[in-house]
């Protein structure tokens, strides 16, 4: 398995320009005014609509199953999971422990898209309030075995975790893997992963887990699109395409946190997946669960 992003990454003044937030979105973080990538999918519409619910709010657990985090990056510090034995925020399947510091900048660049601290003043946006579980099976080379993203999907689940993100892929099926993703779709989990970057039709080429889509119909399997909102929306020549591919969000240049406490663009189908899980992880605190999560967003 290899992660799903292209190897674009922004300049350190490309980064410097975004120093304002966003009236658009409604938020006080400075990289918020690069991020038309939120306006694109009505970020602030959204979170509108969570403030208006009168009713209680679930709790709800976003899992990233990636490279790891940046522990200690200070838009993410405050918004991990906790694991109610240990303290733990996560699990390590390469090492087997709980040390999910990442070693290559990917996860921490996924977890930040999904759910940064929103209107702290400082960074950027995420798209969910909700609490990151950092499950890392990836290591500095972006690289990881089946059997890691395969374990690290049964503790999401076990763990209670609502929602998945996954923006890596391979193209060998694994029956236990598409068994363990139908698994968590029947117990109301939503797995979210990314299409990939070779621009290629997976109902001619396919890509697991993705294309495992299309057997399982509560899974998400993302597409990438351009990340202007100013411009009309249109598929982005990386994309991979087909049948499977049941949505598109934005996924060129899109700024998020990054090691050493930093933050970057990159681009790829990576990035445009835990966009669609943040708002899976909102539509869960909404009260929605499984199907009802896909419905609202294919709709």
């Amino acid at each position: 398995m290899r992660y799903s992003r292209t190897q674009s990454t922004a300049a350190e003044g490309q980064v410097a320009r975004c120093t304002s937030g966003n009236p658009l979105l409604g938020t006080n973080d400075p990289g918020s005014s690069c991020q038309g990538n939120l306006e694109i999918i009505r970020f602030r519409g959204a979170q509108e609509a969570v403030r208006s619910v009168s009713r209680g709010l679930r709790n709800v657990v976003l899992a990233i199953v990636d490279s790891g985090v940046d522990v200690s990056h200070p838009d993410l510090i405050n918004q991990f999971w906790k694991n109610p034995d240990d303290g733990s925020i996560g699990f390590n399947f390469l090492d087997g422990n709980t040390n999910v510091n990442d070693e290559n900048g990917h996860g921490t660049h996924v977890a930040g898209i999904a759910g940064a601290q929103t209107n702290n003043s400082i960074g950027i946006a995420g798209v969910a309030d909700v609490k990151l579980m950092i499950l890392k099976f990836m290591g500095s080379d972006g690289k990881g075995p089946l059997s890691g993203a395969l374990n690290a999907l049964d503790y999401a689940v076990g763990m209670g975790a609502a929602v998945s993100s996954h923006s890596y892929g391979g193209n060998v099926p694994s029956r236990i893997f598409e068994n363990a993703i139908r698994n968590a779709a029947n117990a109301g989990h939503i797995v979210v992963a990314a299409s990939g970057n070779e621009g290629m039709n997976l109902d001619e080429t396919p890509t697991y887990p993705c294309s495992y889509s299309r057997s399982i119909p509560s899974m998400l399997c993302v597409g990438a699109s351009s990340s202007t909102p100013t411009s009309p929306v249109s598929l982005a020549s990386f994309s991979n395409i087909g049948s499977v591919v049941g949505v598109v969000a934005p996924g060129v240049n899109i700024l998020s946190t990054y090691l050493s406490g930093s933050y970057a663009f990159l681009s790829g189908t990576s990035m445009a997946t835990p966009q669609v899980a943040g708002v899976a992880a909102v539509l869960a605190t909404l009260g929605l669960a499984g199907q009802s999560i896909t419905d609202s967003i294919t709709r």
